[in-house]
């Protein structure tokens, strides 16, 4: 068996083997060309992405990539993937992906340091992993929710707790008018919050202004300004927030961060705005939620109270090159 490693190129042909390639081997989040293609349209302009496709006899069998985390950047550190389809495993595609993606990361960019991730099911995978170097720094849940039958009046007390501590809540789309004061307050209240979020990097990196208003623009088809809502308080300060991300080509919404200021919590203004989240959902036909939470996280105790069901436990690698 002849194996073939070549780099992907930005043409709709292979935006469509990469969809199919991504589809086959993560069944769970399908994907789609016009999915890929924006999210690369959106990637702030220093930030490298390198994608390669493994071929047998012409056909592609596999995929490897790696680029560099917006919210973790580092010039030598990367994030990889790949993925080989599931006649083809075991036959040496994988190692032959790895150790080319590997080559060009150390050769052309001086990479120092990896990170990547599988779930706790695949145990091929983890093998792959660990037999390289790689461990285990930080384990997550996808956890999703049907919202078609949500009972939103069990978790009325934390809208009416929420409403008592003088809380309104409001979407992106409602408060467009105060722009662009509205994005200003967004993007620093993004950068606040994520400073809690469990990462397995102490430090982290904000993103360059330009970068991020681009991404949170009609330009990026993911954004959905009628599916972020912000919790507000009495002097008008932005204390909390809930994303909903719209993929279109799989028919999932996925959660970006949710979180409320330090001085705020415990008044139950999270789950109130996750309510908000859930009506939206419903709004949108009904579409299944998707959210991820590090395993300690308390906003985890909080989706399963709501109802979200916990998918296999995604594990975060790292690896130390030498």
């Amino acid at each position: 068996m002849s194996i073939t490693i070549r780099e992907f190129k930005p043409s709709g042909a292979d935006y469509a083997i990469l969809a199919d390639l991504l589809t086959r081997v993560w069944p769970e989040h399908p994907e789609t060309a016009a999915d890929l293609k924006n999210t690369d349209d959106m990637r702030a302009k220093h930030l490298v992405i390198r994608r390669f496709c493994a071929e047998v006899d012409g056909v592609p069998v596999g995929y490897a990539s790696f680029g560099h985390m917006m919210w973790l950047y580092d010039p030598q550190r990367f994030f990889i993937t790949g993925g080989v389809v599931q006649e083809f495993r075991q036959r040496g595609v994988g190692k032959a992906l790895y150790d080319h993606m590997l080559k060009c990361v150390e050769d052309e960019y001086s990479g120092n340091e990896l990170h990547t991730w599988t779930t706790d099911d695949r145990e091929s995978g983890k093998r792959f992993l660990e037999a390289r170097g790689f461990e285990e720094k930080m384990r997550s849940w996808e956890s999703r929710l049907d919202p078609t039958d949500f009972d939103f009046e069990k978790f009325r007390y934390a809208e009416e707790r929420a409403a008592a501590a003088g809380i309104t809540i409001k979407s992106f789309a409602e408060l467009q008018e105060e722009a662009p004061h509205l994005m200003r307050k967004y993007y620093e209240l993004e950068w606040v919050l994520e400073q809690d979020v469990p990462s397995p990097e102490k430090e982290k990196t904000k993103p360059p202004w330009e970068d991020w208003l681009r991404q949170h623009s009609p330009e990026n088809k993911e954004f959905t300004p009628d599916g972020v809502f912000f919790a507000i308080a009495p002097d008008g300060e932005y204390v909390g927030i809930t994303e909903l991300n719209n993929y279109e080509g799989n028919g999932l919404l996925y959660t970006g961060l949710t979180g409320v200021r330090r001085e705020w919590r415990r008044k139950s203004i999270a789950m109130a705005l996750k309510l908000q989240a859930i009506r939206r959902a419903q709004q949108l036909g009904n579409r299944t939620v998707c959210t991820w939470n590090e395993q300690n996280n308390p906003m985890y105790l909080l989706n399963v109270k709501l109802g979200f069901v916990a998918q296999p436990a995604e594990i975060w690698y790292t690896n130390k090159l030498t």
